[in-house]
């Protein structure tokens, strides 16, 4: 072989190594990358309702118990070669001290993601860069007839897109689905496994049988935490073949409401239609957008109840009274700015709100 061809063929070599380094996804040099999600409703040891709030003398077990679920997950993702894993609250139980996750036990590997100002992990913490999704201590959809504590958002608004009724996995979910990135694990009880499995293939981890509405009944904790290791170890392995739901190009979404006059409310909502006096049907081209109206609008009527038990009691007898007093108890209208900082709802925490 002459110097000539060799000399060709050693620069055509490092043509094609060169092509291949450019080539190679960043996350693949930098490692695998995960966002975990979790709630509290549906973490192992909450099995009365209320439990997961602080002013619950069992919140710190329960707080216990989430850490648990948490750090097996994580052991499970770091057994599939995960170097990065990055944790949101998506609870907010009106903890203003920290995150409801015990944040000193974070194992090596993991990050909680904690900013200056309050955002939304539901939104703005996933983006391309991540390999897979898991949401732990998940929790059945409102309007479900069985299930611990089921709701969505507020539990004010049950919303279907396209047919398919939504949960906050649901929401989470297809929110990572439209930018690539798989589900691929979720745990909670054993109603919403069957939600979970109508839009994904993800694993299901089923932590505590349900019993009614409050009440639920805890698996054994080494039980659990075995299995939540191993499926997210198998589940991040198989990301690629779980695959995500995909999304329609023509998004229609119900928004069913409980009451004829919060239904009245949100009709002022730009660009909804009115189906009946209990549903209004919203239409978009993007998921991102869907979710956005679904939330402003949750946040809008969430507190109509309040107005009801103030028209019952005004209606009660002396009630009318009572409600004038409360009314000339209230401090004088002042519209000049003072140089008090802004009170900010706890939801809205620097650690995630949910």
């Amino acid at each position: 072989m002459s110097s000539r061809i060799k000399s060709w063929i050693m620069c055509t070599l490092a043509f094609f190594a060169a092509c291949l380094v450019i080539t190679v996804p960043a996350h693949a040099v930098d490692g695998k990358k995960v966002f975990l999600l979790y709630d509290m409703e549906g973490v192992t040891g909450a099995d009365t309702a209320g439990d997961y709030d602080t002013t619950s003398p069992d919140y710190s077990r329960v707080r216990q118990s989430l850490t648990d679920d948490v750090n097996a997950a994580i052991a499970g993702l770091k057994k599939a070669g995960v170097t990065e894993i990055i944790i949101s609250d998506g609870h907010a139980s009106g903890n203003d001290k920290g995150p409801d996750y015990i944040v000193e036990q974070i194992p090596a590997g993991a990050h909680f993601e904690i900013r200056s100002k309050p955002y939304d992990p539901y939104v703005d913490v996933l983006d391309k860069s991540f390999d897979a999704l898991v949401l732990i201590g998940y929790h059945a959809r409102g309007g479900s007839t069985s299930g611990f504590t089921p709701h969505t958002y507020f539990g004010t608004i049950q919303w279907e897109m396209n047919g398919m009724k939504m949960s906050e996995t649901s929401e989470v979910g297809i929110y990572a689905a439209s930018l690539g990135v798989p589900l691929i694990l979720v745990s909670g009880d054993d109603v919403h496994k069957g939600q979970v499995a109508e839009f994904t293939k993800a694993e299901y981890v089923v932590v505590k049988k349900a019993i009614s509405a409050t009440k639920a009944e805890p698996r054994d904790r080494d039980t659990v935490s075995a299995e939540l290791t191993a499926a997210a170890e198998r589940g991040f392995r198989n990301r690629k073949s779980i695959g995500y739901y995909k999304i329609p190009p023509i998004l229609t979404n119900k928004w069913i409401f409980p009451y004829a006059e919060l239904t009245a409310m949100a009709s002022n909502y730009p660009g909804v239609t009115i189906e009946n006096d209990k549903t209004l049907v919203y239409t978009s081209n993007s998921y991102k957008d869907s979710l956005a109206a679904y939330t402003h609008v949750s946040n809008i009527v969430r507190y109509f109840s309040d107005h009801l038990i103030v028209e019952a009691l005004q209606n009660s007898p002396g009630g009318a009274d009572k409600v004038r007093e409360l009314r000339r108890s209230l401090p004088p209208r002042d519209y000049t700015p003072t140089d008090k900082p802004l009170y900010v709802d706890n939801k809205l925490a620097t650690w995630g709100y949910e």
